[in-house]
């Protein structure tokens, strides 16, 4: 999305997603020969993207802010919605 230009461009970490966030777990991976799931997320961080891992999740997780990588900011109801609710925002899901 940000090398097509559309900006800004939000990864939400929900539910079990929080988790790609967390500094000490092991590197995720679709497959064995996939991509490191955790590299993506934080270079697409350091292109521009935004990281935000839902509050309500992070902390049913166990997990806490400072256990997050480096730019990925914790969804409360103050950065949550905007950018889920803004006139101009487009979201894609799966």
């Amino acid at each position: 999305m940000l090398r097509a230009s559309y900006h800004p461009a939000t990864i939400g970490l929900n539910i079990r997603a929080v988790y790609l966030a967390d500094r000490s777990r092991a590197s995720a991976r679709i497959a064995p020969d996939s991509p490191d799931i955790q590299a993506m997320l934080c270079a697409f961080i350091a292109d521009g993207g935004q990281g935000i891992a839902c509050h309500a999740c992070k902390r049913v997780a166990g997990l806490t802010a400072a256990d997050l990588f480096k730019g990925v900011v914790v969804g409360y109801s103050d950065v949550l919605m905007p950018a889920l609710m803004g006139p101009n925002i487009r979201t894609l899901t799966w």
